[in-house]
Parts: C-alpha cells; structure tokens; sequence
C-alpha cells in the first residue's frame, strides 16, 4: 500500500459567500514543457532553464518573469539548503481558466522534488521583518503563487508544486 499525503495551500481561499464550480475550473492546458538538458541541482540552473522556457513561451510580464524567478530559486535552494538536495525538477508553462470568470491566462507550474519528507514552513510575519536574517523563501513562494501543493512521496522526501500568473 502506498502511503502518499498531499497538502494543498490556497493562498487566496474563496471569499464567503461565493461558490466554485461543482467540478472546479477547466484542466490548464500545457503549452510548453520542456525537461532540462541536464539534471537541474543549483537556483541558477534552475533560473537559466525557466528564463528559456518563459521566452519560448511568448510574452510574459516582467513582473511575472521577476516572481518565477524569484520562487524557483527559493524553492531549489530551500531543497538544497533544507531537505538533502534536489532529486528531480520540471517547469512548464499553461493556459489557467480561473472559474470566477476572469480571462484565461498564461501561468507557471515548477514542480521540485527532495529528499526530506519534512513540510516547509515559514510564518508569513516572516516578510515583515527586516532585521531577520533569513527564513522568508516559503512565506515568499506562498505569496507569490495561486496554489501550492506538497506531496510526500512514499520512497522519502516530497514534491512541491506551485503555480505562478506569468
């Protein structure tokens, strides 16, 4: 029997009151997946290869480029740093259809894989204090993304998947 636990994190839950769709949004559409040429086990290489897959993508804003950059070396190196190393890592780009009725868009899923099964945590009162000296990647990560999801996986260690609006 496998035991496989998934946590989700909504960093922004529906508001009272409103109702999802009874079988959620409409599956993302893949647009770009690529895998890496070599296996990606620095935040550079990771930035490398996500900066190529946004521009093979088409137009992305610079905010949207800054924050995927941002959360994919936050999340290798909090791999790296925190949870033995990466052990496996994808990016791909898709078409999001939010259910609330805003227009589809183009959005980032990074997917990075470790060999700790421990959840991160970060407090988001985190980012709001300038005198700590470190702490912030997953606070900054949750904030960034539309979903997080954490996976741990039954050989040890866990998957983490956000996606990002590009």
């Amino acid at each position: 029997m496998t035991d496989t636990r998934t946590t989700v994190f909504d960093p922004d839950p529906p508001s009272p009151g409103s109702a999802a769709a009874p079988d959620g949004p409409p599956p993302a559409a893949p647009l770009r997946e690529r895998a890496p040429d070599a296996p990606v086990a620095t935040a550079a290489q990771a930035r490398r290869f996500v900066q190529q897959l946004l521009h093979e993508a088409g137009p992305v804003t610079a905010a949207g480029e800054a924050n995927a950059l941002l959360a994919v070396s936050e999340l290798v190196t909090n791999a790296n740093r925190h949870a033995g190393g990466v052990t496996a890592f994808s990016a791909r780009t898709e078409t999001a259809h939010p259910a609330d009725g805003r227009p589809p868009g183009l959005r980032l899923r990074i997917t990075v894989e470790d060999a700790d099964s421990r959840l991160p945590h970060s407090p988001r009162r985190a980012l709001l204090d300038p005198t700590r000296p470190g702490g912030r990647g997953w606070a900054l990560v949750v904030m960034l993304a539309t979903t997080c999801e954490i996976s741990v996986l039954p050989g040890g260690g866990k998957r983490i998947s956000v996606t990002l609006p590009l």
